[in-house]
């Protein structure tokens, strides 16, 4: 991986790792959105009133699609998270593994979703102005908080009316993500992923604690109930193993030998 100089508040190791951070997010984000598709009539709104009845003839199973999608998305677009996005693109324009142009392009496109608006005119009276607004009340009136002004605009607001409201700007703020994606892969930015320890995961029951670990001779299995076999254990085992078993026993240990070789033929199999 490519090193870099970062001049201002983060050095290129954080950056590397919050970048790294931001694609494993994505991972998990396309996951989640791929078993929640919007619909091809929604995704097509234009804001023309001849497109709404195509946009809300699938309206229960996108206002799941767009819910789900601005819980998730909340953390890109929230100021103090650590994959803020406007921050990340920042670590990564600095960089200088992305062609400043298409950086620029980026910028432009964030600020051109930062800058589009919307007004809803509510039930009461209220008027509610700014994608902001009507975001924020979505997610925390209900989805991932309980604050009862935002509730009560929620109430005061028909559900078909507050989808075509949000769903063209979380649609926009989803391309963009899967854009900056893109941009970090193209930099070469691997996503977060395990440490590569070689031991076992394991889910136990409270049944059991850590008091029974005690495997020590096989580092892999470290994480299993158990202890470290005895000879005369081994033996009462062996003692115990059918003629059968410990042919099939030992044919495994020699095929997972010739497995283990870096060159190997398959002639020595010929005699199996």
């Amino acid at each position: 991986m490519k090193c870099f100089i970062l001049n201002e508040m983060v050095n290129s190791k954080e950056a590397l790792e919050q970048l790294s951070l931001f694609l494993y997010t994505m991972q998990n984000y396309e996951r989640i959105t791929t078993c929640l598709p919007i619909s091809e009539g929604l995704r097509s709104f234009d804001g023309i009133s001849s497109t709404v009845p195509a946009a809300l003839n699938n309206f229960e199973q996108d206002s799941v699609a767009i819910d789900v999608r601005l819980m998730l998305q909340r953390k890109y677009f929230s100021y103090k998270d650590a994959v803020q996005i406007r921050k990340l693109a920042q670590y990564l324009k600095r960089t200088n593994l992305v062609d400043k142009g298409a950086m620029n392009q980026f910028d432009k496109k964030l600020d051109e979703l930062k800058n589009s608006e919307v007004e809803l005119s509510l039930q009461d009276g209220t008027i509610v102005s700014g994608q902001v607004s009507n975001i924020e009340d979505a997610t925390y009136g209900t989805l991932l908080h309980a604050d009862r002004n935002r509730a009560e605009r929620l109430v005061n607001t028909p559900g078909d009316i507050r989808l075509l409201a949000l769903s063209p700007f979380v649609i926009k703020r989803e391309d963009l993500l899967f854009h900056f994606r893109d941009l970090c892969l193209e930099a070469n930015i691997e996503p977060l992923c395990s440490s590569g320890r070689k031991t076992a995961s394991i889910l136990r029951w409270l049944e059991t604690s850590n008091k029974d670990l005690l495997i020590t001779n096989s580092p892999f299995w470290t994480n299993v109930v158990g202890h470290n076999a005895s000879e005369e254990e081994l033996d009462e085992i062996v003692g115990q193993t059918s003629n059968e078993d410990k042919f099939a026993l030992l044919t495994a240990m020699n095929f997972l030998h010739l497995l283990l070789m870096s060159l190997w033929t398959l002639k020595p199999c010929a005699s199996w």
